[in-house]
């Protein structure tokens, strides 16, 4: 299978994925067997596979703890790849990927709003988080703030913002009603 969609990442003229492991298991597995943990001598393999950028915002992050998710946003940010969603404090996963292509900037924002990697605070590494159903409890409107301030932010700085979030449920094609207004809400900011 990787054979025949292989080439989609290279031929791309910008490929972000969603890199669900840490690149560092300095630390011991926080979901158990499930904890997805890989060595950073994966960051050149992911570039000449044909990515520009890769979210963090995910709930596999944190798999390993903070010193592996910060060691993995070292990593990557001392390579071509540039990651977003996840760093040391809230400020360090707020901090988009930027990526220009023929004049045209674009910055790549990711939340996770699945749970598991911790939410980045001032003083904890962890994922930019918007808490909010199905997986995280009721929406909460200061997660949603903090992220839409972002898009604002760089809506002005770039010429094109996407957001990649991490949310919803599992293994279904319907969005929860609460993702549709939490997408207006960011469409809205920029």
């Amino acid at each position: 299978a990787a054979a025949g969609v292989g080439h989609l990442a290279l031929d791309a003229d910008i490929a972000v994925g969603n890199l669900e492991s840490t690149l560092s298991t300095d630390g011991a597995p926080t979901q158990g067997d499930d904890s997805f943990g890989a060595s950073p001598a994966l960051v050149p393999v992911l570039r000449r596979a044909g990515f520009d950028a890769v979210s963090l915002a995910n709930n596999h992050a944190g798999d390993y703890g903070p010193r592996a998710l910060v060691e993995t946003v070292r990593a990557l940010r001392a390579s071509a790849v540039r990651p977003f969603g996840a760093g040391r404090d809230v400020k360090a996963s707020s901090m988009p990927a930027l990526v220009e292509r023929g004049g045209v900037t674009f910055a790549f924002v990711g939340f996770n709003a699945i749970g598991e990697t911790p939410r980045a605070t001032r003083g904890q590494a962890g994922a930019l988080s918007v808490r909010m159903p199905p997986r995280t409890g009721p929406l909460v409107p200061a997660d949603l703030d903090r992220v839409a301030a972002v898009v604002s932010a760089y809506d002005r700085r770039a010429d094109v913002v996407v957001v990649l979030p991490h949310w919803g449920t599992q293994y279904t094609h319907r969005p929860e009603p609460v993702q549709r207004r939490v997408a207006r809400r960011l469409v809205a900011a920029g």
